[in-house]
């Protein structure tokens, strides 16, 4: 252990991954501790659990569409790292502008689409609840402004990529710490007293909330580090869009795979059950997958320390960096599984008033999931850095088929069985391919040739 932590100060890969790990984890530390405290103020905010349900299934479907930034963010990230090690100014250029470019037409395009769509989905019927309860305007109007944070949020998002190929993925954290912080204060200012106007209200003030600090990051980085690299159309490559593009659109079937198979868990709970029971999944979810992105800040900056150490070819680097990250996967799922017993107390002390009674059973089986996804986390920021990738193009493609299915034939053949059986197909379903890409992943660095990595 100790001489681990000698290895990250002495080396400039390592050094960049303990900063950026150090400042990550006392960031998303404060931002998990602001998320966590957004749970009792929401159902203070909302009065009818249904409404609550409601907009938890919104938020859930929407913070996993965020992440999922139409691949061009990530193929942007492994081509800019390359090109900052080799400090190739032009190529940095070409980059980033034909990456703005691609996102801003993608963004509109698709905001375009999904308000025609709200226009045509009846959705009182498609999330089970009564129009007495939420009016299908107030639930198109709010559609539509959270369309609108989405769009915009893409586009803004790539300033991230950027960060992260600078190895700075701390500052990634720091912009998640304000969203929370400015849609706590939203939560806490704005309750009107009636859940429809509360509804509709925090729709829009949501697209406020997630997309200033992006914005103002985006202006400060372009006005001072980057100011060489503005996006400007004469930098435009044709050859460098069509690169990202292939690059890009291999992660983006990945993140919309994973997406589906991730943010769905609230959708299938309504279809299968009722509203309400989300705010029951919420709380089991909301504590244990904290310890899920506090692992994430530890693996995410491995991708593109990775990909930097790869383009130096740094073969013995990635190895031991792998071996030392499924040695604090190991430690987070203990961490996990440590947390079961006293959770009831915990639940009590954090939501007083309107807390649950906790169910030890299933607390475990989504303490096993939240493993299932730190592995996964741990393994595939490494697969990604090296663009080995299709090995989760075929896994999670496989697993979006058999989510539906698998949990409605659950449902009819384990009628007592409540949502979270949801969860174990969610385990069903991605263990398989995590052993198939870790087998995999082990035997590729067992070779020290850059073609065993492509």
């Amino acid at each position: 252990m100790i001489n681990m932590f000698k290895s990250l100060i002495h080396d400039e890969n390592n050094s960049d991954i303990f900063m950026n790990i150090s400042i990550s984890l006392v960031v998303k530390g404060i931002a998990l501790f602001v998320n966590i405290l957004m749970l009792p103020y929401m159902l203070i905010f909302f009065h009818e659990k249904e409404i609550a349900g409601i907009w938890f299934t919104f938020m859930s479907i929407t913070s996993w569409v965020l992440m999922f930034d139409l691949g061009i963010g990530s193929g942007l990230r492994n081509y800019l790292t390359s090109a900052f090690a080799l400090n190739n100014q032009e190529k940095i250029k070409r980059y980033i502008t034909s990456s703005y470019y691609l996102v801003g037409f993608i963004s509109l395009f698709l905001y375009i689409i999904l308000r025609l769509i709200n226009g045509l989905v009846d959705w009182n019927s498609m999330l089970s609840i009564d129009s007495s309860i939420i009016g299908a305007d107030i639930l198109t109007q709010s559609i539509h402004y959270i369309i609108i944070s989405i769009s915009v949020h893409i586009f803004l998002k790539l300033v991230v990529s950027i960060f992260n190929s600078l190895q700075k993925t701390a500052l990634s954290s720091i912009l998640v710490l304000c969203s929370n912080i400015l849609f706590l204060f939203v939560l806490v200012y704005s309750n009107n007293n009636e859940d429809a106007i509360n509804f509709i209200n925090l729709s829009y003030y949501y697209i406020f909330t997630i997309n200033l600090p992006m914005f103002i990051a985006t202006i400060v980085l372009f006005s001072s580090k980057l100011s060489y690299a503005i996006p400007n159309i004469i930098h435009f490559s044709y050859k460098d869009a069509v690169d990202i593009i292939k690059l890009g659109g291999m992660f983006f079937w990945i993140q919309l795979t994973f997406m589906f198979i991730a943010s769905t868990n609230e959708v299938v709970i309504i279809w299968l059950f009722n509203p309400e029971y989300v705010v029951e999944y919420q709380v089991y979810n909301r504590f244990f997958y904290a310890f899920v992105m506090l692992f994430s800040l530890i693996s995410s900056p491995v991708w593109s320390a990775t990909t930097k150490a790869f383009s130096q070819k740094k073969f013995e680097w990635i190895r031991s960096v792998y071996k030392n990250l499924i040695f604090f996967s190991l430690i987070f799922m203990a961490i996990c599984f440590l947390f079961i017993m006293p959770f009831q107390s915990i639940v009590d002390v954090w939501l007083g008033s309107n807390s649950i009674e906790i169910n030890y059973f299933t607390a475990f089986i989504f303490v096993v999931f939240c493993s299932v996804v730190i592995f996964n986390f741990c393994i595939t920021s490494i697969a990604n850095g090296l663009g080995e990738l299709k090995y989760q193009l075929f896994g999670y493609s496989i697993g979006v088929l058999l989510k539906f299915p698998l949990c409605y034939l659950i449902s009819k053949i384990y009628v007592d069985l409540d949502w979270i059986l949801v969860i174990y197909v969610n385990i069903i379903i991605l263990t398989p391919y995590i052993i198939w890409q870790a087998v995999a992943l082990n035997f590729k660095l067992k070779n020290n040739n850059k073609e065993s990595y492509v």
